[in-house]
């Protein structure tokens, strides 16, 4: 397992893992690994046991906590996930990936004040961090401030201007503010390269059918 670690090949290593993991190996990698074993098969009783046991004996790698926090999400336990990424947080503040984690996750719980000031922290730091920028649409779009996301939008495509998400978001703070053309040619240009994008051609059909 751990050669195969080594190689970059963790798929290849989890049944590896969860075999050792089952003898008794404590070894915090080969762990993370059965769990992700565990959560990809849905024995989700057996992923949440081994990231209880990681909580506990690795509270202070904040590395760890972020992988048990990803886990927690993937199972669908947004209060545990929450709680792993403010715990990972906790012991460094530093580690941005794991703020945009929280924020995206507190945004999907509904607590859009939270999920701002988590978001709008990571972009004092990194002010070009794309992620950021797409998971705050959301939040202020809610909280009736999609005017203040624009700008951000708007130089995120100017940096990357085949970003798919952030020319959904434009389109969606564009229909927000009364610029349904404009909104439009947004999401044309995602159609343009990608015909078949659900989001971009659902928007499409509707701004069409509003013209009707």
């Amino acid at each position: 397992a751990r050669s195969l670690l080594a190689l970059g090949r963790a798929v290849e290593a989890r049944p590896y893992a969860e075999a050792l993991v089952e003898a008794g190996s404590t070894d915090v990698n080969l762990l993370l690994l059965a769990a992700e074993a565990r959560v990809a098969s849905l024995d989700q009783p057996g992923a949440r046991e081994i990231l209880v046991s990681l909580e506990k004996s690795e509270g202070r790698n904040a590395n760890v906590l972020k992988r048990v926090g990803d886990l927690y999400a993937a199972l669908g336990d947004s209060n545990e996930a929450i709680a792993a990424y403010r715990g990972s947080l906790a012991v460094d503040e530093r580690q941005v990936e794991t703020r945009v984690a929280l924020g995206r996750l507190l945004a999907r719980a509904g607590d859009d004040t939270a999920a701002i000031r988590e978001l709008e922290s990571v972009l004092v730091t990194a002010p070009n961090h794309d992620s950021a920028v797409v998971e705050l649409v959301g939040p202020y779009r809610r909280t009736g401030r999609s005017r203040s996301a624009l700008p951000r939008v708007v130089a995120l495509i100017r940096r990357d201007v085949y970003h798919f998400a952030a020319l959904i978001a434009l389109g969606e703070i564009l229909i927000d503010l009364a610029r349904e053309n404009d909104a439009l040619n947004a999401f044309e240009r995602v159609l343009r390269f990608d015909p078949n994008h659900g989001d971009a051609l659902r928007y499409h059909r509707l701004l069409q059918r509003g013209r009707a």
